[in-house]
């Protein structure tokens, strides 16, 4: 078994910046939203970006690579496989509610590499294309978890269906961002039709309502009820317009 030669950190980094800005392949999800610690305890993910289409919630990952047969998970695949652990829920609740917010939210991810070598992180850095030699495990329909044991999330390069272990149970995968991309926006008329309408109302009037600390320390439920209270304000204000919003249930 062999650990990855860089930080959690630098490739949840490397990864967070493809997405933000974009690259030659993918269209850029905009700007980042970290939680606080205390924040992170409570909601699970580790970056969240609102996006034009529907909120892309993202927890990252450091994979082990295990290259021989004495492996427990290597007669999923037969050949070197990564894996990565998740903690009981008492030790941490962070699993539990990431699939509860998958149940609310259409695009809740686990992200890990395909690679665990230094130079390969520098290569793909400097490339721009760690999204794109990175895997992101739909967190929808993964099992809760009600016992004390650790659990693991096993995968193999270019593979699309991976594993739930302990006990077995076959999830999807999808391989790099470009292929997430695609479903992302085949859905754009499926998903969060209000968050897309208010990000494009911002957009229109030119105002950044997150200068607002109690909007930026808001969750998200609350935080859309009070953008609408900003552009709603700001357009009065501004044009003497009066704006009213309709949501169909």
């Amino acid at each position: 078994m062999m650990r990855a030669e860089f930080s959690e950190f630098q490739y949840a980094y490397g990864c967070t910046r493809e997405l933000e800005d974009g690259t030659s392949f993918i269209n850029p999800l905009g700007i980042p939203f970290f939680p606080t610690q205390v924040e992170e305890a409570t909601r699970g993910y580790d970056v969240l970006f609102r996006g034009a289409v529907a909120p892309v919630f993202i927890q990252y990952k450091l994979a082990e690579y295990i290259s021989n047969r004495r492996g427990k998970e290597w007669p999923y695949f037969r050949r070197p496989y990564f894996r990565f652990g998740i903690y009981p829920n008492s030790r941490s609740g962070q699993h539990n509610l990431l699939v509860d917010l998958s149940a609310e939210e259409p695009f809740v991810f686990y992200c890990a590499p395909t690679f665990i070598y230094r130079y390969s992180y520098l290569r793909a850095y400097i490339d721009r294309k760690i999204t794109l030699k990175s895997v992101f495990v739909p967190c929808k329909g993964l099992p809760y978890i009600n016992d004390t044991e650790r659990h693991y999330i096993v995968y193999s390069l270019n593979s699309t269906k991976g594993y739930w272990c302990s006990e077995p149970q076959i999830i999807n995968l999808i391989h790099g961002w470009e292929n997430l991309a695609a479903l992302y926006h085949k859905n754009e008329n499926t998903f969060d039709k209000i968050s897309r309408v208010i990000l494009r109302l911002e957009q229109f009037f030119k105002i950044n309502p997150e200068k607002d600390i109690s909007i930026h320390k808001a969750n998200e439920n609350n935080a859309i009820i009070l953008r609408i209270k900003y552009i709603a304000a700001f357009s009065f204000v501004r044009y003497s317009l009066v704006l009213g919003l309709l949501v169909k249930r």
